[in-house]
């Protein structure tokens, strides 16, 4: 449900998510799931399920990975909503962090979040 949710909400998920990205999700839900950190939340309305998010939590942080939402859902905000409901499962549960990871998508900022800089460094012998 949640690659069919994250393929439905944009064209451009829709077209990341090739056969062989497809295969990598599964394999890391397998992997994250063995380990217990992987958090998989859905929200339904009426018994569908109109938005997923594919998080992670790892020293006390929660990490919003990725997500997708039933477009026919869209003008109730169901892909919105379910993020804010993370964030606030993640304040309740004590997480210290919650990181929306990098992107300059609008509702990251409608969220509160700030950017940080990122840095690639490479170490060569």
């Amino acid at each position: 449900a949640f690659l069919y949710l994250m393929a439905e909400s944009r064209e451009d998920k829709s077209e990341f998510l090739t056969l062989e990205r497809d295969r990598f999700f599964r394999s890391m839900s397998v992997e994250l799931a063995q380990r217990g950190v992987l958090q998989l939340f859905f929200l339904e309305i009426n018994g569908v399920r109109t938005a997923a998010t594919f998080c992670f939590d790892y020293n006390n942080v929660r990490y919003l990975y990725n997500s997708g939402y039933d477009i026919e859902y869209a003008s109730l905000g169901t892909g919105f909503l379910l993020k804010a409901l993370c964030l606030q499962g993640a304040i309740s549960e004590g997480k210290s962090y919650f990181d929306l990871l990098r992107g300059a998508e609008p509702y990251k900022s409608h969220l509160g979040a700030s950017s940080k800089e990122l840095y690639r460094l490479s170490i060569l012998r």
